[in-house]
């Protein structure tokens, strides 16, 4: 067999390793062994590997195997930490997990809207606070995770990055990659939300589903055959302009996303009632949606999903523009999930399995 074959073998067989321990938890080398059909001698010598690097740790506990006390091993919590931007419209968040998901420190970095720029000089000084330059030096930061909240951009962020010679506009995510040389991770809440909550229902093969987030702005992202599908502006697109045609929407999507908004949308337009204007808009946008990609359900969020009526007036509007061919129109009412760790506990796998 050849050099590059054998390597990429035992490339595979690490991931193995260390994919059962992350799905199954504990286990020892004859345990490992067992569900990973790998001789007894693979793991071990793969084991001893990961050990040195530090990957996996022996947890002291002892698995009983077969009537014998032996060893059992686990990730190594104190292998490095992810960390987890949380970024909004009314703020951002730092959040780090260990290797084991535990949630170990974490801090506010603003509690308004930072450009990008100010967002870099947040995450580094928070970073920096967090850890001692020798813990960073080590690696304990092992990747980056942007959560990007509601109806907000990644291109929102961009930094002016300067080397010295010639200056020019990145992305948050290549900055950060530059600043701490480790993988940075982009998702997007109401995409993860919904391709997450997709993943736990069943026939997912046949959704066909637009996701509208509606904020200040919106956007929309679309799950085919129960797989996000990338559009022009990364997994989520900004729709606003499809909406711009009426001069009041731009005041009723600010308003539809005020504190006020129940009561505000309740009132007739004439009146500054923001949901009639939105309602009949939305109703447009998805009928534009579904002459491109053949939609069995569209998800509403955001503050005016959450107002008495408005997602029921929306479907209902649909259904007379699109008559059968309607998708069902209803509320992403869906259970709360800790978005944070869940993109960590990705992060974590990708870190892992990298080397």
């Amino acid at each position: 067999m050849k050099k590059t074959g054998l390597k990429e073998m035992k490339r595979r067989n690490r991931e193995m390793l260390i994919r059962t321990i992350l799905e199954k938890g504990e286990l020892s080398r004859i345990e490992l062994a067992h569900e990973t059909q790998l001789s007894p001698s693979t793991v071990s010598a793969l084991v001893g590997e990961l050990l040195e690097e530090g990957i996996l740790a022996e947890s002291g506990q002892r698995a009983i195997t077969a009537g014998r006390s032996r060893t059992a091993l686990d990730i190594n919590t104190e292998y490095g930490c992810i960390a987890v931007v949380n970024i909004g419209r009314k703020g951002a968040s730092l959040d780090l997990f260990d290797m084991c998901l535990n949630r170990c420190n974490g801090k506010v970095l603003s509690e308004s809207y930072l450009s990008g720029n100010e967002l870099l000089v947040a995450i580094t000084a928070a970073v920096f606070e967090l850890f001692d330059s020798a813990s960073l030096h080590a690696g304990k930061v092992a990747g980056f995770g942007l959560l990007f909240q509601e109806d907000m951009k990644a291109s929102e962020f961009n930094v002016m990055y300067s080397t010295g010679f010639s200056s020019a506009s990145i992305s948050l995510r290549e900055a950060l990659i530059t600043q701490f040389r480790v993988p940075v991770t982009e998702e997007y809440s109401q995409v993860y939300t919904v391709s997450r909550a997709l993943e736990q229902r069943e026939n997912v093969e046949a959704e066909n589903t637009a996701h509208i987030a509606i904020g200040e702005r919106v956007l929309a992202s679309i799950t085919l055959s129960g797989r996000p599908l990338p559009l022009r502006e990364g997994m989520c697109s900004d729709v606003t302009p499809m909406l711009c045609g009426d001069a009041l929407v731009l005041p009723a999507l600010k308003a539809a996303a005020g504190p006020d908004a129940e009561e505000t949308g309740l009132l007739p337009a004439r009146q500054g009632g923001w949901a009639g204007i939105l309602s009949a808009q939305i109703s447009g946008l998805i009928a534009v949606l579904c002459t491109l990609f053949p939609l069995d359900t569209v998800l509403l969020s955001g503050h005016a999903a959450k107002v008495r009526g408005f997602v029921e007036q929306v479907d209902a509007q649909v259904k007379q523009r699109l008559s059968e061919q309607a998708p069902k129109v209803r509320r992403a009412d869906l259970p709360h999930r800790d978005l944070s760790a869940l993109l960590a506990e990705r992060i974590r796998k990708n870190v892992l399995c990298a080397g």
